[in-house]
């Protein structure tokens, strides 16, 4: 969350020329957006999922509790969760997961980006309620498309693409076209001198840091697979020093048998 909250800032930067929503101060992109809002934002969310991980859920009638406070507590509960499953990204377990998590990541940052585009091209104000609604949406369908995604990858039986992953992917595809057809000769500002360098900087930076990711998750990988091979190997030398003496017994009694 915090290399896609560092990544999205760049993103500002080299399209400020265009966006002028994105043209803002160092100190918003780096003190405001990443450090504040986002990095405690982020930091936050880690500790309520932490927490509601050890939680005790008691799931009991509403017609037990014998109180008015209680009765309307246990409803309130009926809305959470009846269970928290625990959730490990673990984006340097593989190469492959490294890849299929940064796609994820992408996806999620071009969904961000249409929305300014969107706002730009379609001449929507910024308080308008559609603005709202649209966000409103594609958030609820995101926590269930974040969910399928994790399984996809997770789970090795598990090979389809969930029904609000085609549509969260849909969705994008059609906004990405419209915008294409929209921006036709709307956007014919140069580059900025000073934008082209922090482009080049952030490009760059996201380059060394991919790579980096790559090999370490890579170096992960093979130490996991080393790992879980001594591990079968020294259960299988256990298991065969068990059954040892065990036939040995069992060949002392059949010969005495005869």
């Amino acid at each position: 969350m915090n290399r896609r909250s560092v990544t999205w800032e760049f993103v500002e930067m080299a399209l400020s020329y265009k966006l002028p929503n994105f043209a803002e101060c160092w100190w918003d992109h780096w003190v405001m957006d990443v450090i504040l809002c986002n990095g405690i934002g982020i930091e936050i969310g880690i500790w309520i999922c932490k927490y509601l991980e050890v939680k005790e859920y008691k799931w009991h009638s509403v017609y037990e509790y014998p109180t008015f406070c209680g009765k309307v507590n246990r409803t309130i509960l009926q809305f959470t969760p009846k269970s928290w499953i625990r959730v490990e990204w673990d984006i340097f377990r593989s190469t492959r997961r490294y890849l299929e998590i940064h796609f994820m990541m992408i996806v999620f940052q071009l969904i961000d980006l249409n929305s300014f585009f969107l706002k730009r091209l379609l001449w929507i104000p910024t308080k308008n309620y559609v603005n709202a609604f649209r966000l409103l949406l594609l958030c609820i369908n995101g926590l269930v498309v974040i969910r399928q995604y994790y399984i996809l990858i997770s789970h090795p039986t598990y090979n389809r693409v969930g029904l609000h992953s085609w549509l969260f992917y849909v969705v994008l595809y059609t906004e990405f076209l419209l915008i294409a057809k929209l921006s036709q000769g709307e956007f014919s500002e140069p580059m900025p001198d000073e934008v082209k360098l922090w482009s080049c900087f952030g490009g760059g930076v996201y380059i060394v840091v991919s790579i980096t990711g790559l090999i370490y998750s890579g170096i992960r990988h093979k130490k996991y697979f080393k790992n879980l091979t001594m591990k079968m190997n020294s259960l299988a030398i256990t298991h065969v020093n068990y059954i040892k003496p065990y036939t040995q017994q069992e060949e002392l009694k059949s010969k005495k048998s005869e």
